[in-house]
Order: C-alpha cells, then structure tokens, then sequence
C-alpha cells in the first residue's frame, strides 16, 4: 500500500474523504464490517465525519442485524447511557447485549450478569440469569465475573445458597490473573470462621502479603490489625504502625481512623492530638461515622488544649446522621434529659455543657430525643431501648406509656443488656407498673448480676441476707456485696460495714466494719460518714480521735443526714461527747 507524502493538507483531507468514500460505498452495498466502522466514526466523530448519534445508531443497527457481535455489543452499551437525542432504553440496551452474548462476547455476558444481578432502569433483579451469564463470562476467564461470582457465592441470594467453597474457588481463579480485590477478599475469608469453612490464619496473612505487595490500601489495614494483635504473626506494632501509615497514606478510611486514634489516645506511640486530628478528620470527610464519633469524644476531653463543645456536638450530630448508633444515643439522651431539665443527671461535666447548648426554649426538643433514640434502637442499641423504655414509664418529659416502656425494657433484658434486666427486676419485686412477680423479678437480678453490674449485685446481696424473697444465705449475701463494693458502689461497702458491725448477723469484726465505712464516706456515703463519727468516738475498731470524728461528722452533716444533724445538735447543747455514750440507735437496720 502507498504511503501518501504529500505535506498538503487539501490533499489530506481529499484522500481521506476519498477513503470515507469507499466505506460508505462498501457500508451501503451490505458489508457488516464497514457498517459497523461506519457507525462507530459517526458515534465518536473523526477528522472527516462529524459526530452524529442518529446516523450512528443506523449503520449500528444495520451491522448489528448481520449478527456483527462487536455493533451489538455497541448498541448494547450506548442504549444504557444513551446520547444527545438518543435517550438511555434498559430494554433495547438489554436486548443487544443479550445477541452479543449469545455469540460468546464475554464482556456482553459480564456486563448482561451484573445487570440482572443488580437490576436498574425498570430491568428487575434475576439472579439465576445473572449468575448463569456471569458463569459463562467467568469461564472465559474474564477476571472480574470470576470475582464478582467470588463475592455473589459468600452469602447467595434467592434460590441459590451461599457456598464459601464455591466463592473460594472463583476468587483464586481470579486471584491466579492477579486481581488484587480477588487476593484481599480471600484474605478476609480465611481470616475468620464461617458457617462452612474454619479459618486459616496463615493462609489468610498469605494473600493478604500478595494484595500488600500491589499496595492495596485495604490489605495492609488488615495486615496491620494481624500485626497489632498477633493473629497469625508475631506481633509487630512498629510493623503494624508502618502499615498503617501506608494504607492511610491512600486515603483509606478505616486506616485513618485507626491511626487517628492511635496518636490522639497515645497508647502505642507518643501522643500527637494534631496529627490524630488531623487523620481522623480526614476519615470522616469521607463520611466514616467512627471517626466522626471519635471527633466528638476528642473535641469534649477536658484535659486537652482542642476542647470546643460546639465542634464536639457538630461532629457527634455528623456521625448520628451517618447511622452511629452510639452517636445517635448520646444526642438522644443529652435532648431527653433538657426535655425533663434533669441537668444534674449529666455526667462528667463536659456533658453538662453539650446539654446547655440544646435549646431549652425549643418546644420540639422532647420529640428530637425521641428521633435520636428511636435511630439508636433501630440499629440495636441497647441502651437506648433502656433509657426511652425508663421515660416511658416514669412519663417525664414524655407522655407515660407503660406497655411501650415494658416493651422497650424486656426487650433491652431479652437481649441480657444489664441495666435492663436490673430495672426490670425491681420493678417485678416491686409490682410497680406490673403484678408482682418476686420469683421472676430475682432471676432477672441474677442475671444482671452474673455481668457484674453493681447495683444488681448490690441488691442481690441484701436479698440474700434478708432471707425474705429467697433462703437466706450469708456467704452469698457477703460475696455479692463485696463484688459490688469493689466496683466502689458505696451503698454495698456501707452494707457491708453494718453487716460486720453485727454479731447477730456474722462474726463481728469491727476493724473490718470501720474500712468498709471509711471506703464509703471517701466515696460520700453520709450513712458510712456518720457511722465512722461514732466508731471513732466510741473507738471501736478505729483509735479515737476527736479531730477525725468531727471531720467525718461534719461532712455527714454537710449532707443533712438526719442522724449527724441530731448528733451535732446533741453536741452543741452539751448532751453528747465525742467520746461517751453510744450514739447508735437500737432501729439501725442493714
């Protein structure tokens, strides 16, 4: 064939149009191959046609209707986006493809798999065909239905079950093309036990070495969370830190925010709150609702430079509306309590200014904790089921609703949420709100207090020291209180010094009384405060001390405890010396 030489563009643009020329001639005398050329110029437009979309589709069509396999698969594709006059038709775009892929064109058949796997433009989901196209795409190695059948097959859909043997298999077909996607899905399956195949960590740390070596920002996360814990490899936190870095460094959000936290909590390196910021504020740009939460909980920490209350709750009410349950509950509880004005109740005291920036003049504030609440429990949050079941039933600040606070409170205690099952207790030994029910009332006790939550234990234990409800059992009445005492709740540990003031009740040991009062006056228990005024006094189980008794008198009065007002009235009116009579009265009661 002769090269043309000539540096005139006339001449250019002649020739070329004389080869135009001949396509068209070639197009209209039936030739699919030159049709589909043609339609192909007109579609994308060249030196010596212009862009037409009408003519484009013509010729296509023409080309397409020889069973030309590549004009069909064009057609296919530009009905699903259509283009200037032409508007998108899932059905026509549907329909081609469908030619196409029946002549094997393996991107037609992957393209026609995750169509009816997904469904779009009035096409419904088909799964059967969709797996059956990707299958046929898939054993034509087309990497990417090999990993999408990889995906599909960890859980199934429809009539086809979940088969992790299956998903395996396409995903090492894929991961045999080097599909780095394919590399990390498998290392996150092997990493964990499913329902039909037990974990394998080191082969799960194996391919997630080979998706690392492709820097695959996810795989390195992964990586670093194995490091980090020792899963698999020996724990490595400045390789675990490293990799870290690296995943971060692509932007990866779970990275950032892992990291983010890392430096803004200073745990494993030395705290930087800048760069934690500045990380985790990155994650969150990208709508990472953790690091949003986690903004929030760095912006209200009092023992830092950053503290801003308003930031804080900008960032909290960002990650509610991204679906954090935790964050969802906070504002939740923050509004309920402005609803009933229960400042005192919000704890510690960067709380108590989150909640003087509610608008207490806002007359919808009650319904907004009420949304927050609802968002949280929708996602299972325990906690807040408990805290809207509790308002429900007390009808502050909301309209009472006892059957809807049962309801809310059984279902936190179904779930073994322990101050669920503690409130729920009290009030079936109560027959507060419902009929008494002593037997059940001390089961849900019990198994609050099998998690340990101290007031359960607490009440489980003076229970059990009564002998009322149950048959009295001292040791175990002892042994829940002490549990309960050691979580410092000072209503067991001031028990627990009655109880061993007793000789009726236990070997008497009043040395062991006195530190059980005194670790419940430090904790402001005026009853132990009180208590230990006249232990002091009467020097039993303490050395007398005039100076010491007077402090704990004091501060027992401080907190109008009846009884250390008498005692002092007592006192000044000269009745009473520190160190004299007994003033314990005979009605003290455990």
């Amino acid at each position: 064939m002769s090269q043309i030489k000539s540096k005139d563009s006339a001449s250019l643009v002649a020739v070329g149009s004389e080869k135009q020329d001949y396509l068209v001639k070639a197009a209209e005398k039936g030739n699919a191959k030159a049709q589909f050329t043609l339609g192909k110029n007109y579609l994308e437009g060249t030196d010596s046609i212009k862009r037409d979309t009408k003519a484009a589709v013509g010729w296509l069509t023409k080309a397409a209707e020889q069973q030309y396999v590549e004009a069909q698969f064009t057609l296919g594709i530009f009905y699903l986006k259509g283009a200037d006059d032409v508007k998108p038709d899932a059905a026509v775009a549907v329909s081609w493809l469908d030619e196409a892929a029946k002549q094997k064109h393996v991107e037609a058949q992957f393209i026609l798999g995750k169509f009816y796997l997904e469904g779009s433009n009035g096409i419904k989901p088909n799964i059967a065909v969709a797996v059956d196209w990707l299958t046929k795409a898939a054993k034509q190695k087309h990497v990417e239905a090999q990993f999408t059948l990889g995906i599909f097959y960890l859980k199934g859909a429809d009539d086809i079950k979940g088969d992790t043997g299956v998903a395996v298999s396409w995903l090492k077909e894929a991961a045999k093309q080097k599909y780095v996607e394919a590399e990390f899905a498998l290392g996150k399956i092997y990493l964990e036990d499913t329902n039909d195949m037990k974990s394998d960590t080191g082969v799960a740390i194996s391919w997630f070495n080979k998706a690392t070596e492709n820097k695959h920002s996810g795989a390195q996360f992964m990586l670093s969370n194995c490091y980090l814990k020792g899963k698999g490899v020996k724990k490595d936190v400045e390789r675990a830190i490293d990799l870290l870095t690296k995943s971060a460094d692509q932007n990866y959000p779970e990275a950032l925010y892992a990291l983010g936290k890392i430096y803004s909590e200073g745990k494993l390196v030395e705290r930087n709150l800048e760069r934690g910021i500045d990380l985790l504020t990155k994650a969150a740009n990208q709508d990472y609702s953790e690091a949003s939460y986690a903004l929030g909980l760095v912006y209200s920490e009092e023992k830092v430079k950053k503290q801003d209350v308003k930031l804080a709750k900008d960032w909290f009410t960002k990650a509610a509306k991204l679906e954090h349950a935790g964050a969802q509950y906070l504002l939740g509880s923050i509004n309920l309590k402005k609803c009933v004005q229960d400042a005192n109740k919000v704890e510690p005291s960067f709380f108590s200014k989150l909640f003087n920036l509610v608008d207490s003049e806002e007359v919808k504030v009650c319904e907004t904790s009420v949304t927050w609440l609802n968002k949280a429990i929708e996602q299972n949050h325990n906690g807040a089921r408990f805290m809207l079941g509790n308002s429900y039933l007390e009808g502050k600040g909301l309209k009472q609703d006892l059957v809807r606070g049962i309801d809310l409170l059984t279902k936190s205690a179904d779930q073994n949420y322990p101050e669920a099952l503690y409130a729920l207790g009290k009030i079936y030994l109560e027959g507060k709100w419902v009929k008494s029910n002593p037997e059940r009332g001390v089961d849900l006790l019990t198994k609050s207090a099998n998690q340990n939550y101290p007031e359960a234990l607490y009440t489980l234990g003076k229970i059990y020291l009564e002998g009322k409800l149950v048959e009295s059992n001292l040791a175990r009445g002892i042994d829940l209180l002490t549990k309960s005492a050691n979580q410092d709740y000072s209503e067991a540990s001031y028990t627990l010094g009655l109880v061993y003031t007793e000789a009726k009740v236990a070997r008497q040991d009043l040395t062991l009384s006195v530190n059980w009062f005194k670790k419940a006056a430090e904790l402001k228990h005026a009853g132990a405060q009180y208590m230990l005024f006249d232990a002091i006094c009467k020097g039993k189980g303490i050395d007398p001390d005039t100076e010491l008794a007077e402090r704990w008198l004091s501060d027992a009065v401080a907190q109008g405890y009846p009884e250390a007002l008498f005692a002092q009235h007592e006192m000044y009116s000269g009745k009473l010396e520190c160190l004299g009579a007994s003033i314990i009265h005979d009605n003290d009661e455990l």
